[in-house]
């Protein structure tokens, strides 16, 4: 761990780590019209713009940033904004394979499936285009039945099958 970017920010925090300019919050033309995210308050919207803007225009400076309230408060609404800000924000030229990669963790598996489920309640709403991929990995077993689609085995079975029928045609 000592190698990672992270480390310091993590064991020995400073202010400018912790601290994240106020950017306003105005979402991205491709996210701000899905219903989801129109019904976010102006204190989401501010944090998603405002920690995805540190993140894409300062990518070398690392950041801690914590979104945090009780149940039923919006969090992950708002992460799952933060993840499509960011990711449309980094987007070039409408080519979904320029958008950047998200590691998205968690402390249990119900944790993560939440945001994913999320994300694939959002996944319609946007152009077919330029909609993003996700892969869930973990044990299947132990994933939401709605999530397993995105299995990292489940998508390997997928490209399998569609392999198989390309070669037997």
């Amino acid at each position: 761990l000592p190698q990672s970017r992270l480390f310091d920010s993590v064991v020995s925090p400073k202010k400018e780590t912790l601290q994240v300019p106020q950017a306003g919050h105005n979402l991205h033309a491709t996210i701000k019209g899905i219903p989801q995210m129109a019904h976010l308050n102006q204190c989401q919207k501010e944090i998603i713009v405002s920690v995805s803007q540190a993140c894409v225009l300062q990518p070398e400076v690392p950041k801690t940033c914590l979104v945090q309230g009780p149940p039923g408060t919006g969090k992950s609404s708002t992460i799952a904004g933060l993840i499509l800000q960011i990711l449309y924000s980094k987007m070039e030229n409408g080519k979904v394979g320029t958008m950047p990669r998200i590691l998205v963790v968690a402390p249990s598996n119900a944790a993560v499936d939440e945001l994913a489920l999320k994300l694939i309640n959002l996944m319609p709403k946007l152009p077919e285009p330029i909609r993003f991929k996700m892969l869930r990995l973990g044990v299947q077993h132990s994933m939401h039945h709605q999530v397993r689609n995105y299995s990292y085995d489940a998508q390997i079975g997928q490209y399998i099958a569609a392999e198989t029928r390309q070669a037997k045609a």
